[in-house]
């Protein structure tokens, strides 16, 4: 919807470990360290370390599979020009957030008071 701006500094993100994950009808939440939350309301990716992606549509039915990186903390945070988040694991899998929606909101950051929307 709003896009992910360029000077936006994703630093805050590495070495955070996903402590919760929890689902709802049409968007799943991670809570992270130092009260920082992603809310997802678009599609994503999951890729696993040996490199199988698998497209989740619907949180209720596959947001267990999200649940994998519980316990796992962020190494790598990339923000794209379309809007897209690449979150990277340290356990080697990742998660690709998309903005693919130019009426709704696909996903935010909320780290303390920042509140970034996409």
């Amino acid at each position: 919807m709003y896009g992910l701006s360029k000077d936006v500094d994703l630093a805050f993100l590495k070495g955070k470990e996903l402590h919760q994950v929890c689902t709802g009808a049409n968007e799943v939440i991670l809570h992270f360290d130092d009260y920082i939350a992603i809310t997802i309301m678009s599609e994503c990716d999951y890729k696993s370390k040996i490199g199988e992606i698998v497209r989740i549509e619907r949180y209720p039915t596959s947001s267990s599979l999200i649940c994998q990186l519980l316990g796992s903390s962020i190494t790598e945070a990339q923000g794209k020009d379309d809007g897209t988040l690449v979150l990277e694991f340290a356990n080697g899998d990742a998660l690709t957030l998309y903005d693919d929606s130019k009426e709704y909101e696909s996903y935010q950051i909320k780290h303390g008071e920042q509140l970034i929307v996409v």
